[in-house]
């Protein structure tokens, strides 16, 4: 079961209309309205892989089976897991650029400012979604009683009131699946705030980065199976602490990561990566799957904070990078960006409903995917439009409207 992306924008950062410090190789204005684009096309694809999967893995054995042919040739839309690696360095990124581009290197207004400024960005959201969550369970279980109850339980509706769902296997993905990783984000705020951060200023960003990593491994590596948080993906420690690297890189200004802001390194560096990871997915496909997350999210996670570097890199002359931001800065990109976060709370039980009317008919896979793409997916976008509008919107940091300052957001998102 995947999940999709979080959205949390930090205070105002640098975007493409102001002037930043930057070092020589990176000379000019950080653009940053190309990450709402990336965020908006994680939040799309997260979505489309929940379509598929409710579609070609519902429990109906009444309708007919999906052929071998499709199922392989709709593959790469199960992979819904990897729009959070993406998700999470993009959080990693957007709350380390204030502090490393600041004199000081201190959070904003201190923890308590920064926990206020989460908390405004997150939770509003998070519990009308989870609100709207339970009222359709409930109006399920008038319908067929005796369903919701799990669902509806004390211990599950306080832990996501608590935002600790995401510690219990069994309360992770109950209600609407996507909110563990908004829990998950809501804890590593505070990961960033405590350890990361001070860890930074002493010992630098690389050691930031390998304690991350330690941390995020030990549970998985030391504790039972069925206790080592494996659900969670302990280990997106590490990759939010790869998108503070990316950030402290691009607001160097002592040149200190002078090789890593080369666009030369930056290219070979995404084309040898993106190379493996397609000559995985070709002679190793099994390796995509749940049982190597841990090894695979690494590998997106750099990717991603490299791409991020490589887009924002002003000496970067490839056509390839500056069609790819161009396409990402696009009108629709950039409005899906500005709510996928509202797309990320609601789609889940929206389309989980539409799914269980339609197998409750016996209509067929291929018809339950197709209704899904074409109608639901419009359906959750629409919706997910109004929610960001009521309830969303009026909780972000006002800006003019007519600077087009990206907001950005930190996104997560959880598994498929």
């Amino acid at each position: 079961m995947a999940t999709a992306p979080v959205s949390a924008a930090p205070e105002p950062l640098q975007t493409s209309s102001e002037s930043v410090s930057t070092p020589p190789e990176m000379v000019g204005r950080i653009r940053l309205d190309y990450l709402d684009g990336l965020r908006g096309i994680a939040a799309f694809y997260v979505t489309l892989s929940h379509a598929y999967t409710m579609a070609a893995f519902g429990d109906d054995k009444v309708s007919i089976p999906l052929s071998a042919v499709f199922l392989r040739a709709a593959r790469w839309l199960t992979y819904g897991h990897y729009a959070v690696g993406v998700f999470i360095v993009l959080s990693g990124f957007c709350l380390m650029l204030p502090v490393a581009n600041s004199q000081n290197r201190m959070l904003k207004d201190g923890l308590r400012g920064f926990a206020k400024r989460r908390a405004k960005r997150i939770l509003p959201p998070y519990y009308i979604a989870l609100a709207f969550a339970i009222g359709i369970v409930l109006v399920q279980s008038v319908r067929h009683p005796g369903s919701g109850i799990e669902e509806t339980s004390a211990g599950n509706i306080i832990s996501h009131l608590l935002l600790v769902q995401n510690l219990s296997s069994n309360f992770s993905s109950l209600l609407d699946g996507p909110l563990w990783s908004v829990a998950w984000e809501w804890q590593i705020y505070f990961l960033f705030a405590l350890v990361l951060l001070p860890l930074w200023r002493r010992s630098g960003i690389i050691w930031t980065i390998i304690l991350a990593f330690v941390l995020g491994y030990l549970p998985w590596l030391l504790l039972p199976t069925q206790s080592n948080f494996s659900w969670t993906s302990p280990w997106y420690i590490g990759l939010f602490a790869f998108g503070m690297g990316a950030a402290v890189v691009m607001c160097d200004r002592n040149g200190r990561y002078s090789r890593i802001s080369s666009a030369l390194v930056q290219n070979v560096a995404l084309i040898s990566m993106e190379g493996g990871f397609l000559l995985v997915a070709a002679l190793t496909p099994q390796w995509l799957e749940s049982d190597f997350y841990w090894l695979i999210d690494v590998f997106v996670g750099a990717f991603t904070a490299l791409f991020i570097l490589a887009c924002g890199n002003k000496s970067n002359r490839s056509w390839l990078y500056k069609a790819a931001v161009q396409g990402l800065e696009s009108r629709v990109l950039m409005t899906l960006g500005a709510f996928s976060y509202s797309l990320y709370l609601i789609h889940f039980p929206i389309l989980q409903r539409i799914s269980d009317i339609l197998r409750q008919h016996h209509f067929s896979h291929y018809f339950q995917f197709g209704f899904l793409l074409f109608v639901g997916m419009p359906v959750c976008l629409a919706l997910a439009y109004l929610f960001y509008l009521a309830f969303e919107h009026p909780f972000l940091s006002g800006h003019p409207t007519k600077t087009r300052q990206t907001q950005i957001a930190a996104v997560v998102s959880p598994a498929p």
